[in-house]
């Protein structure tokens, strides 16, 4: 199967589960928004664990005052991955920042 026809079952089934979740007047509504703003893109749409893992970096960075030892436990990370995340604010910077 050709990417092309991977693209468009893809778009298919989207436009189903907008459907069979918002009723297929709020499906079309969506879908016109959709195609006419990325219509013709090639985009890579992230993972909901790349999302939370941008969310809980946004956090990281908002609570650091200094310390990078005092992130390390309400996170679950290392000293190193809090100082990877306050220093490297470029790397996962969101969607609107």
């Amino acid at each position: 199967m050709s990417r092309r026809s991977e693209n468009c079952e893809a778009v298919e089934f989207f436009y189903g589960q907008l459907c069979s979740n918002f009723g297929p007047a709020s499906a079309d509504a969506i879908m016109e928004i959709f195609i006419y703003t990325l219509g013709g893109m090639r985009i890579t749409v992230p993972t909901l664990k790349a999302l939370d893992r941008r969310e809980r970096n946004r956090k990281i960075r908002r609570k650091f005052k200094g310390d990078y030892k005092e992130l390390m436990q309400p996170f679950n990370l290392t000293e190193g991955q809090i100082r990877r995340i306050v220093n490297n604010k470029s790397k996962d910077g969101g969607w609107f920042e």
